[in-house]
């Protein structure tokens, strides 16, 4: 899994159709869960 800390990317989370306009979104938190 490429987990981007502080950027999640439609690409790999579709799971947002809400935000299609939005290439990437810069999340302050960081998934520590995936590490």
């Amino acid at each position: 899994m490429h987990s981007r800390e502080g950027i999640i990317c439609l690409h790999e989370v579709e799971t947002l159709p809400l935000l299609l306009p939005f290439p990437c979104l810069p999340v302050p938190v960081r998934d520590s869960t995936l590490q």
